[in-house]
């Protein structure tokens, strides 16, 4: 049996000559959230940093978490709920 591994956790057993089976691994099953920095936010909704610190002092958007001193995220799916609102 031979075993691969793709970029997306996915592991590939193949066995013989024509047969392969995919294997979920983990990393696929329990997807990690991922944050993102104010930067990476204004630049997926197009407006600048202070507009998208103004959205949320107004209430208007979804608020950052802390992950240290002085090191705000905001979630993956605050983001994606805040988007099905809009819709």
């Amino acid at each position: 049996m031979l075993s691969s591994i793709n970029s997306d956790n996915v592991i590939w057993s193949i066995r013989g000559s024509f047969e392969a089976e995919q294997i979920e691994t983990s990393a696929t099953a329990e997807r990690k959230p991922m944050f993102y920095t104010v930067d990476e936010v204004s630049s997926r909704y197009k407006v600048s940093t202070k507009t998208i610190w103004r959205w949320v002092r107004e209430g208007r958007f979804p608020r950052p978490v802390k992950v240290g001193p002085g090191t705000t995220r905001w979630r993956e799916e605050d983001l994606q709920a805040f988007e099905e609102g809009l819709q």
